[in-house]
C-alpha cells in the first residue's frame, strides 16, 4: 500500500510539472516519454545479455532499463526544445487541463519505467508493502521431531496463498488479483507487446513470443530465493557462458506424488499431492533433465532457485499466434516420486558431488503447440531458468525411457524422504456388551440380562453433552458449553517487544499483532506459572477481518490425546448447515502432578497433524473463526455430533 501511494505522488506531481508548461509542451514530453519507456524496455535485455555478458548480472537489467529511458528522454526532450523553442497559443482552460492530462500520460510511463526495473532488481516478492500476487502473514509451523520427545517451530514469511503446483493462483495461468501499482507498470508492458506485435518494434521475435507475462516472469524470479544469493543464471555461447544445458526431455504416463515439505506444514497443498499424477489427455506429464554447472552456484557450492524462477515458454497454438509460460509442478526423485512444489518453494542443488549437476524439472505442458506428431519439439519453445539461462528446446525429441542418474542432486529434507510413522491413537476401550456372552455350563441362578443402552435417531436433536457423546459413539470429548471470545485461559507473557517477526516463548514461540496472537505454539514443556510470568502478557487472539471466534470447551475422554490427532475432523456447525474447522485449541495438561498448558492457534490456517504430547490433557477448548454475525449451536467429528448447545454469535473484532 506505501508504494502505490508513493507512485500515485509521483504522477501527480510529474502531472502538475506539466500542468504548468501547458499542452503543447506537454504532449511533445508525453509522446516522448512513450517512445522512450519503449526503447528501453525493447532494448535492455538485448544490451545485458549481448554487450554485457552477465555483468552485474542481479542488478544490471534493472539499473540499465532505467539509464535507458533516462537518456533517450533527455536527449530527445533537448532536440525537441531547441527545434521548437516556443507554444502554441489555446484557450487557458484548454492549456491547463490538457496539460495536466498529458502530464498524467507522462507520469505514468515514466512510473511505468520505475517499477518495472524495482521489480528486476533483487528485492523479495513483497516491495514497500505491494506483492503481485496475494501472500499469506507470517505464521509459525511446527514440527515433531521423531525419537527426540522434542518439536522444532519453523517460520514462514511471504508465502503464495496458492496451493496449486506451478501457478500462481487457483484458476488458470495466474490473473493477478492485488491491487496493482496503478496499473503502470502493465501499461508500458502492453505497449510494448503492441508495438513489437507487427508494429514499429516488429522483429523476427515478438515480444510476446519471449515473454507472455513479462511481470508475472518478474514476480516468479523474486520468489524462494534467500537474499544474497545469485539471481540470474547465464547461457551465452558467444563469451562462453554456459551455467546450464539440457540434458534430455523425457515424458511420463504417471508419477506417483508427494508433497515436497515435511508433514504439517501446509495443509491445503499436502491434500493434493498423494496418489498419482496423471495428466489430461490434452497434456503430457514433461521431464526436463536439467545440468547445471558450478558456475550457477554461490559461494558454498549451492545453486538456490525455486520453480517460480524456471518456465517453459512455448506457442499455445498450432498456429503459434499465442504464446504461454509453464512452470514446473515439482521435480522428480530417483526417476520415480514426483515431490510437488508451490512455485515459491526453495529448490537447492549440491555441488560438493562434482562440477556439473542435476535436476529433473517436471511440467504439465498442452501437445498442441509444443509438440508434433513424431514427438519433437515444436519451433518457439524454449526452457528459461534464473532469467539468463534460456536453451532452445525446438528439434528436440521427447523420449520415453528416463532412468535415474547419480548427478541429479535436489537436496530433499530426510522428513520428507523418510516421514515419521503415524503416531499412535489411543481409543477407549469399547463399552461392554450389554447383553453377556452364554456361559458353556448353565449357572444354577443366572441374573437378569441388563437392558440395552437406547439409541437416539440418526436426526434426533440433541440436547446435552451427555446425548452427543451416545451420538459419537467412542467420543474423544465431553463437550460442556461455547461462548463467542477471543481470550485464552491464562495470559501469555511474551517478553520485550523486538524487532523480531516470531517471539521466543518457552516450549513454543508467537507472532504477536497489534497485541494479538496472531500465531501461537506451546507444546507441552513448561509449567502454566513459567508461562504467565513476565512482561508484556498477552491474552487475545487475532481473528481475520469481519470475523469472530467461537470457542467450545469440553474434557478430554479418560485423559487421552485422541482430540488432536483428530483434531482436523473437528468442525463447528452453523444454522444453516455450514461448517468451519477449527484454527486454535488449548489444554489444560497434567504432567506429573505439574500443571502445564498446549496451544495451537493461527489467525489465517486451520488445524492439521497435531500429535500426541506428554502428559495427560483435561479440560480442551477448540477455537473457531466464523464470520460474524453466523449463529452456530453444534459441533461434529467427521459427521458425528460430539455436542449440541443454545446458539452462540459470532461477534466481529
Amino acid at each position: 500500500m506505501i508504494l502505490l501511494i508513493i507512485v500515485g505522488i509521483l504522477v501527480l506531481a510529474i502531472a502538475y510539472v506539466h500542468y504548468t508548461q501547458g499542452l503543447f509542451s506537454a504532449t511533445i514530453s508525453a509522446i516522448l516519454a512513450i517512445i522512450s519507456a519503449a526503447v528501453a524496455l525493447s532494448l535492455h535485455e538485448t544490451i545485458v545479455e549481448g554487450l554485457l555478458a552477465g555483468t552485474a548480472a542481479n542488478i544490471a537489467h534493472g539499473s540499465l532499463l532505467m539509464l535507458l529511458f533516462a537518456i533517450s528522454y533527455v536527449a530527445l526532450r533537448s532536440i525537441f526544445d531547441k527545434c521548437i523553442p516556443g507554444q502554441i497559443r489555446v484557450p487557458f482552460l484548454v492549456d491547463k487541463i490538457g496539460g495536466g492530462v498529458m502530464g498524467i500520460v507522462a507520469g505514468a510511463y515514466a512510473m511505468g519505467i520505475v517499477m518495472i526495473a524495482a521489480q528486476e532488481l533483487p528485492f523479495g516478492p513483497s516491495m514497500l508493502g505491494y506483492s503481485r500476487y496475494e501472500l499469506a502473514a507470517d505464521r509459525t509451523v511446527t514440527v515433531k521431531q521423531p525419537n527426540r520427545g522434542q518439536s522444532v517451530n519453523y517460520m514462514l514469511f511471504n508465502e503464495l496463498t496458492s496451493d496449486e503446483p506451478g501457478k500462481f493462483e487457483v484458476g488458470d495461468q495466474g490473473s493477478p488479483t492485488n491491487l496493482h501499482t496503478l496499473y503502470v507498470d502493465d501499461l508500458v508492458v502492453n505497449t510494448v507487446k503492441y508495438l513489437s506485435n507487427g508494429g514499429s518494434l516488429a522483429g523476427s521475435q515478438s515480444f510476446a513470443s519471449i515473454h507472455p507475462d513479462f511481470l508475472q516472469e518478474l514476480f516468479g524470479q523474486r520468489i524462494g530465493i534467500e537474499p544474497g544469493a545469485k539471481r540470474v543464471a547465464i547461457v551465452n555461447s558467444s563469451k562462453n557462458l554456459n551455467d546450464l544445458k539440457v540434458d534430455g526431455l523425457y515424458m511420463l504416463p504417471s508419477a506417483p506424488q508427494a508433497d515436497s515439505e515435511m508433514d504439517g506444514f501446509r495443509k491445503g497443498f499436502a491434500t493434493k499431492a498423494t496418489g498419482i499424477r496423471t495428466p489430461p489427455p490434452d497434456s503430457v506429464l514433461l521431464v526436463v533433465r536439467t545440468e547445471f554447472s558450478r558456475t550457477a552456484a554461490d559461494t558454498d557450492s549451492l545453486l538456490r532457485l525455486s520453480p517460480g524462477s524456471v518456465r517453459i515458454v512455448a506457442p499455445a497454438d498450432a498456429d503459434a499466434t499465442h504464446y504461454t509460460d509453464y512452470y514446473p509442478i515439482g521435480t522428480l526423485q530417483d526417476a520415480q516420486t514426483l515431490y510437488l512444489n508451490k512455485l515459491d518453494d526453495p529448490l537447492f542443488i549440491d555441488f560438493k558431488g562434482g562440477d556439473n549437476q542435476a535436476a529433473d524439472f517436471v511440467f504439465v505442458v498442452k501437445k498442441e503447440g509444443f509438440l508434433d506428431a513424431s514427438k519433437k519439439v515444436l519451433a518457439g519453445s524454449f526452457l528459461e531458468v534464473k532469467r539468463l539461462g534460456r536453451i532452445d528446446l525446438a528439434g528436440k525429441t521427447v523420449k520415453s525411457d528416463l532412468t535415474a542418474s547419480p548427478t541429479v542432486a535436489v537436496l530433499r529434507k530426510t522428513l520428507v524422504l523418510t516421514p515419521p510413522p503415524a503416531p499412535a491413537v489411543t481409543v477407549a476401550p469399547p463399552a461392554p456388551d450389554p447383553t453377556p456372552a452364554p456361559a458353556p455350563a448353565p449357572a444354577p441362578t443366572p441374573a437378569p440380562a441388563p437392558a440395552p443402552v437406547p439409541t437416539p435417531a440418526p436426526n434426533a436433536t440433541l440436547h446435552s453433552p451427555q446425548e452427543a457423546v451416545k451420538s459419537a459413539g467412542t467420543s474423544i470429548l465431553s463437550v460442556t458449553g461455547a461462548v463467542a471470545s477471543s481470550s485464552l485461559p491464562i495470559a501469555i507473557a511474551c517478553g520485550e517487544e523486538t524487532t523480531k517477526v516470531s517471539t521466543p516463548l518457552p516450549g513454543g514461540s508467537a507472532i504477536v499483532k497489534n497485541g494479538k496472537f496472531q500465531s501461537l505454539s506451546i507444546d507441552v514443556q513448561e509449567t502454566a506459572d513459567k508461562l504467565t510470568a513476565g512482561a508484556r502478557p498477552v491474552k487475545e487472539m487475532l481473528a481475520k477481518d469481519g470475523e469472530g471466534l467461537i470457542i467450545v470447551s469440553g474434557v478430554a475422554t479418560n485423559g487421552n490425546w485422541d482430540w488432536a490427532v483428530k483434531s482436523d475432523q473437528i468442525f463447528i456447525v452453523a444454522a444453516d448447515g455450514k461448517q468451519y474447522p477449527a484454527n486454535g485449541v488449548w489444554a489444560d495438561v497434567d504432567d506429573g502432578g505439574q500443571k502445564k498448558f498446549y496451544a495451537r492457534y493461527s489467525t489465517n490456517y486451520v488445524l492439521s497433524d497435531l500429535q500426541a504430547e506428554a502428559g495427560k490433557p483435561g479440560k480442551v477448548s477448540f477455537c473457531f473463526s466464523v464470520p460474524a454475525g453466523t449463529e452456530v449451536n453444534r459441533v461434529v467429528l467427521g459427521g458425528q455430533v460430539l455436542g449440541d448447545f443454545n446458539p452462540v454469535k459470532a461477534e466481529g473484532q
